[in-house]
């Protein structure tokens, strides 16, 4: 069966992958249960394995409905496009003569669009020997965490995203070993504006929801009146006690709400190749 890795710390693990318990303890529990032999099916076809595989655990979160729009595409991964609520055809590779790796500073996935993905489930077919560990942030806790006076602050305040500077043309360009990685940089054009406090539709609990990665300002400020607020929230939403580490092994699973989570894919394993597929569950707007 898939290995199903969990954080070294199971109950920071439910923290901070808040689709809610009951919920994620279903989705492991079908899966755990699938009877097909892993290795049989791998060896004929493994491409395939990989995202049937993906795609039944996604299956399982009952957000499938088509979408209409391109407002989800994403950018700035080796694959083709879908415009269904699950893309299961997403690798994400560093290569061993590679320098930079994709997803190497704290992010949440797709702030950029007017209706952020939900979660994503990340499957690791090769790993280095060494090093390539994810860290994940609690956006609870950061919220929570916040002074009275901050958080009346923040609370009619909205956040400008974009997907612009990060994956459309002029970053394809740039003279570093991720041109030729990032794809469809010329659909790189979304902007959205969400609060920057949200209230997760599921949980009913507060989360910040801004990102040094796709957050440009707030609405309303110039990027320079944003800046000095924005830096004070980052650097607060990085504090070790509000993240764990997870430890890579060939064949797990990482299933987290991008709602309420950063995450950071660290970049500490060069001469060693690292292989992963990805899927990107689509969310709702966000209030």
């Amino acid at each position: 069966m898939v290995n199903i890795n969990q954080s070294e710390n199971e109950n920071e693990e439910l923290k901070l992958s808040p689709l809610g318990t009951d919920e994620i303890n279903s989705v492991i529990k079908s899966f755990k249960n699938s009877t097909f032999n892993q290795e049989e099916l791998y060896k004929k076809d493994e491409k395939n394995f990989v995202k049937k595989t993906l795609f039944d655990l996604a299956k399982e979160s009952e957000r499938m409905s088509p979408k209409e729009n391109d407002a989800n595409m994403d950018i700035g991964h080796e694959q083709n496009h879908s415009k269904t609520n699950v893309d299961v055809n997403q690798e994400i590779i560093k290569e061993p003569d590679q320098k930079k790796n994709i997803g190497g500073a704290w992010h949440t996935d797709h702030t950029y669009d007017l209706e952020p993905a939900m979660g994503s489930i990340l499957f690791a077919h090769q790993v280095p020997k060494k090093g390539g560990d994810t860290l994940f942030s609690s956006m609870y806790a950061a919220y929570e965490t916040l002074s009275d006076g901050l958080k009346g602050s923040l609370k009619n305040m909205y956040g400008r995203h974009s997907s612009r500077h990060v994956f459309g043309t002029s970053r394809a360009e740039r003279n570093d070993d991720t041109v030729g990685r990032i794809i469809n940089s010329d659909k790189a054009k979304q902007d959205a504006i969400h609060p920057v406090v949200i209230t997760h539709p599921q949980t009913g609990k507060k989360a910040l929801f801004v990102n040094p990665t796709f957050t440009l300002g707030f609405d309303g400020w110039s990027d320079e009146e944003s800046k000095p607020l924005l830096n004070y929230l980052y650097s607060h939403a990085t504090k070790p006690e509000f993240t764990c580490r997870f430890k890579w092994e060939e064949g797990s699973i990482a299933f987290w709400d991008n709602r309420s989570t950063w995450h950071l894919a660290v970049n500490d394993y060069h001469g060693q190749r690292r292989l992963m597929h990805r899927i990107t569950i689509n969310g709702t707007r966000l209030k």
